[in-house]
């Protein structure tokens, strides 16, 4: 399980330019946890239970950590899980993942990440599933309301796409960064018109 962590602060470092700092406690935080869970018997990513995470977090606050240094370190292991699913490094990822999410099942960017990863993999079902929980538990915001938009357009539902689509016009403007990944996967699956607009709302909101 280390390799996939090293993969991680390598792409810290890298391609989000963390500082050294940043770098050192993920690499402490996520050691950590890889140190608690081998401790457990676990020696692959898709062994860890919800029970695992749970008293992990349990763990450490045993040990009388801040509750600012635990929020940290499930920020960290969060960050960590959803890495390794926008990569695809590993499928378990995903499982691991939701998993996490099982702990705070209103976290918004653990249901994102989850109804992403299936979207990628043509799990569209499930992606549907997840993105409408995330659009009626945040109605303002549009990044959700086209994410599930573009779902509905893969499956085939033209006319729930449509709607979908006028009605977050007059939402909050997604964030580049969730345009970017939706506009990736409409462009492999080869809806390249929206790709083309998601990547054009995407740059627009980028510019200062």
């Amino acid at each position: 399980m280390n390799a996939h962590i090293q993969e991680f602060l390598d792409y810290l470092t890298a391609e989000r330019g963390s500082s050294g700092n940043t770098v050192s406690a993920y690499h402490n935080d996520l050691t950590q946890l890889d140190e608690f869970l081998v401790g457990r018997n676990k020696s692959d990513w898709a062994d860890v239970t919800r029970d695992d995470l749970i008293e992990y977090i349990l763990w450490l606050k045993e040990r009388e950590y801040a509750s600012a240094t635990v929020a940290r370190k499930v920020a960290a292991m969060k960050s960590f899980f959803g890495f390794l699913l926008r990569t695809g490094e590993i499928e378990e990822a995903r499982a691991a993942f939701l998993k996490v999410r099982e702990i705070d099942p209103h976290d918004a960017e653990a249901t994102y990440q989850a109804a992403a990863a299936n979207l990628r993999a043509a799990r569209l079902d499930e992606a549907a599933a997840l993105f409408s929980e995330l659009a009626a538990e945040f109605p303002d915001r549009g990044g959700y309301a086209l994410a599930l938009a573009l779902t509905q357009k893969l499956l085939g539902h033209e006319e729930e796409y449509r709607a979908i689509l006028a009605s977050a016009a007059g939402l909050h403007p997604p964030e580049p960064r969730i345009l970017y990944e939706l506009g990736a996967i409409a462009e492999r699956r080869d809806a390249l018109p929206i790709a083309v607009e998601f990547y054009r709302r995407a740059l627009e909101g980028s510019l200062p």
